[in-house]
């Protein structure tokens, strides 16, 4: 019985994993391959779609060529 009140307590050594705990590390996975599929995705634009965007073929270009854990914080919700 004390050790069953003691697991469920979460006493001894090992701590028990939150739900955030196991989620953080597959949401960061998750952000990053969003990152990296939008940024080829701009890379694929053609010149009137970037226009549209305002954006020049080197500016997108640039930012296409970024590694996908180069993201600005604001991008992570």
């Amino acid at each position: 019985m004390t050790i069953s009140t003691n697991i469920r307590q979460g006493a001894g050594p090992r701590q028990q994993l939150s739900a955030a705990s196991i989620q953080g590390p597959f949401a960061m996975i998750a952000h990053w391959h969003g990152v990296w599929v939008q940024r080829r995705q701009l890379g694929a634009l053609s010149g009137a779609q970037l226009e549209d965007l305002g954006l020049t073929a080197a500016e997108a270009e640039q930012e296409a060529s970024r590694p996908f854990w180069d993201a600005p914080r604001h991008w992570r919700q």
